[in-house]
């Protein structure tokens, strides 16, 4: 909206100063001082208009590409913490890893698109989480429909790998806006 009346302002100023100069032209400097009026309208509209339409597009797909790395972030979190109090069973832990797997992959394929960096490895750090979770004894020894309690070494590697995680997150946040 501001940009609009930006244009709309400059684009009056230019006709009243074209009129004037019209009526009072005389010599060639004056027509050539009516030609660079409108370069100037011309060049104003141009960064007015079309330079800040770039900037705000390209603040629009970072933001959309910070968002969706939010999102499933704080998706996981929730399944991590989820797991951490012993809510879920072995059934749900194997699914929402076989969804968070999907949902790792797409995300690492649209940051190596994004960001043209073949090193995302958010998937490869989900795997990891899942092997740690569901290669334990104490997943592995609670029967199939009992919610699973993990002992202190597992939750510990668990939070490790979270680190791990937690830190890749950022850094392509980071990457993103400094882009």
């Amino acid at each position: 909206m501001k940009e609009v009346f930006l244009i709309i302002i400059g684009f009056a100023l230019g006709i009243a100063s074209f009129f004037v100069l019209v009526t009072h032209i005389h010599q060639i400097s004056d027509i050539i001082n009516t030609i660079s009026i409108f370069v100037n309208i011309g060049i104003g509209v141009f960064v007015a208009y079309f330079v800040q339409n770039k900037l705000t597009n390209n603040r629009y797909v970072k933001e959309y590409h910070i968002n969706l790395i939010t999102n499933i972030s704080n998706d996981y979190e929730a399944f991590l913490k989820d797991i951490r109090n012993g809510n879920l069973n072995r059934k749900e832990i194997q699914r929402e890893f076989k969804y968070f797997s999907m949902r790792f992959i797409a995300l690492d394929n649209i940051l190596k698109t994004y960001l043209r960096n073949s090193s995302q490895n958010l998937q490869l750090l989900n795997r990891n989480m899942s092997q740690i979770v569901t290669g334990s004894g104490d997943f592995n020894n609670t029967v199939t429909n009992s919610k699973v309690k993990l002992l202190f070494r597992t939750l510990n590697d668990m939070n490790s790998k979270h680190n791990e995680l937690t830190d890749l997150i950022t850094n392509n946040v980071i990457t993103i806006n400094s882009k």
